[in-house]
């Protein structure tokens, strides 16, 4: 868990570079370690918030991963597609068996690791922080609140804009930009939410964008995650990254 990605060249260079694995270990634990801030009493805001946080005792029972790196000139160099199914549990660690993987390069691409572990932890979809109420637009004829939310976590910066259904307060889309990452030029992830088989409202998908800067390298990994058959967790159950 700790290289963001093994294959070819591209896993020689990171593994000569300290500062760059530690990059990128930044990029995988980061979100997991905020905490919500307290005061805010937007009424709205704080139902989206109560209604994330209500999926902590889930866990998602499939994750599919469609996973794409490119150069910079924007060429596709691979692209890796696997699924996951939740296969029991392990001194508290969830143990996922690989039911389907295409990897043209047999690279280790599949091995990618997403900033927020949503399929253990659906709750990490929607922190708290320095909130701002927005504009109101209209999103799948919905009409919505914008939340423009910033915060700061170890020196790691990052911003989003929530959008909540007004009715309902109900979270729909989140997306998030983080800065301050040495070695990333830039890297956003987007949450979209939705209804789930019996009518919970969980995040459905998520996608990281991220684009990394080196000595001698720079290649941009868009990563594609989807969520399907929510479980209860087990209640004395700890985390483990679902890979």
């Amino acid at each position: 868990m700790i290289l963001f990605l093994f294959f070819g060249r591209i896993y020689r260079f990171l593994v000569s570079f300290p500062m760059l694995r530690t990059t990128l270990v930044a990029l995988v634990f980061f979100f997991p370690c905020l905490t919500c801030a307290a005061g805010n009493a937007d009424p709205l805001w704080e139902r989206a918030l109560s209604i994330t946080h209500a999926a902590q005792t889930l866990i998602a029972g499939e994750v599919a991963t469609n996973t794409e790196v490119f150069d910079k000139h924007n060429q596709s160099q691979e692209v890796t597609h696997k699924k996951v199914r939740l296969n029991g549990w392990k001194d508290g660690q969830a143990i996922w068996e690989v039911i389907w993987l295409t990897e043209a390069q047999k690279s280790g691409l599949a091995n990618v690791k997403f900033p927020l572990n949503i399929a253990e932890h659906p709750d990490y979809a929607l922190f708290n922080g320095e909130v701002e109420r927005a504009e109101k637009i209209a999103l799948d004829n919905r009409n919505c609140i914008v939340f423009l939310v910033k915060g700061k976590q170890k020196k790691l910066s990052f911003k989003a804009k929530v959008l909540i259904e007004e009715a309902s307060g109900k979270p729909l889309k989140v997306d998030y930009d983080l800065e301050g990452i040495p070695m990333a030029k830039s890297m956003t992830y987007s949450i979209n939410f939705a209804a789930d088989e019996q009518g919970r409202w969980l995040p459905s998908d998520a996608i990281m964008n991220a684009t990394i800067s080196a000595i001698f390298t720079h290649f941009n990994i868009v990563s594609k995650q989807s969520f399907k058959q929510w479980t209860l967790r087990p209640v004395a159950a700890s985390s483990g990254a679902a890979s």
